[in-house]
């Protein structure tokens, strides 16, 4: 019925906010707490098609451009999905990063380290991306638990 009524966003994870500029419905109460709501969710990629590489917090505990954020200012795809990102050489794949300007020497640094962070996160080429919810008691991690649409 949401989905009907306010339809998703392009990935699909999100309801779109109503587009009525009166009143105080309840989907629009509830959406008021997206942001608090995507706080305590992080996404497993799959094959990355459902999450954008810059914005989510799929690799790590913060997103890619509240980590690099002088890399992110640079990107010329601000908005790609970590599919957009990925190049595949049959099993083996490696990160395609643009920007629109080359790098400074003192740039080099950062380019490392964000090509460090990658490297520790797998992307598989295929398989659903999932969203998955963090159970916290106090500041430490207990459990999650995960869907995917």
């Amino acid at each position: 019925m949401i989905k009907a009524k306010y339809g998703i966003d392009e990935l699909g994870w999100w309801s779109k906010k109503s587009s009525y500029s009166h009143g105080f419905g309840c989907w629009k109460y509830i959406l008021a707490g997206l942001e608090r709501f995507k706080s305590l969710v992080h996404f497993e990629t799959k094959d990355g098609s459902r999450v954008l590489f810059w914005h989510d917090v799929w690799c790590g505990d913060r997103s890619l451009k509240t980590l690099f954020p002088n890399r992110f200012r640079m990107a010329r795809l601000k908005y790609a999905t970590v599919q957009e990102v990925v190049s595949w050489n049959g099993d083996i794949s490696y990160w395609n990063l643009t920007f629109v300007r080359s790098l400074n020497d003192w740039e080099a640094d950062s380019i490392c380290n964000l090509l460090a962070v990658l490297a520790a996160k797998e992307v598989l080429s295929q398989g659903k991306d999932e969203i998955v919810f963090l159970c916290l008691s106090g500041h430490h991690r207990q459990d999650s638990y995960g869907w995917h649409a």
